[in-house]
């Protein structure tokens, strides 16, 4: 009683056998309840109305589904980047080495095109995005050109995970799934996972 399944009339129609002189006891019994959830029932809802206690719940799980929304609505990552090096001497970081220009896909269309100019003109990297807003998911398909015909440079991937909005307590490590390798970040219920078409390689 109280919980989802049970009915506002229901609720009230238990209560109000206990003002008709039924012992709480008896009441437990024919009902299927413990005395500590008649007893919690009766400080929560006693001298509310039908039209009142209705209201409440309505209230009680319509703040349940904003807190379950806020607990979506947390970055998991503080940034998600890329890195150009030689090996040598050249290193670059697009975030703060290049310029960048954005063109959406179109209105209503959750992507865009990204393009980082190198400033030193080595490099651009073009990275299409589109999200889906029902679901925890950003895909990226990304291209690097250089000025270099024979270039040695390298694309790297900086993942900088802030799971639930904090750094501090979350792990990452690579693992596989569905024989894919992935990387992974995690800090309690919040989790991040990445996937690339390409295979991964440790860096020495």
């Amino acid at each position: 009683m109280g919980k989802r399944g049970h009915s506002e009339e229901e609720i009230l129609r238990v209560l109000r056998e206990a003002e008709s002189g039924d012992t709480v006891m008896e009441i437990c019994g024919k009902h299927g309840i413990s005395q500590q959830t008649f007893y919690l029932c009766k400080k929560k809802y006693a001298g509310l109305g039908l039209n009142e206690l209705r209201e409440l719940r309505q209230l009680r799980e319509e703040n349940a589904k904003l807190k379950r929304l806020v607990v979506v609505d947390q970055a998991n990552t503080r940034s998600v980047r890329f890195l150009v090096s030689d090996g040598a001497s050249f290193f670059s970081d697009e975030q703060r080495d290049a310029r960048h220009t954005v063109d959406w896909t179109e209105p209503g269309v959750p992507g865009c095109r990204i393009e980082s100019r190198c400033k030193a003109e080595r490099y651009t990297i073009i990275k299409d995005t589109i999200t889906d807003p029902a679901r925890d998911t950003l895909i990226m398909r990304v291209s690097i050109t250089t000025s270099e015909p024979e270039s040695a440079l390298k694309l790297y991937l900086f993942i900088e995970p802030q799971m639930g909005d904090r750094d501090a307590n979350k792990g990452a490590w690579v693992g596989r799934y569905k024989g894919l390798e992935m990387l992974f970040s995690q800090r309690n219920r919040a989790c991040l996972a990445v996937a690339l078409s390409h295979p991964m390689h440790r860096s020495q």
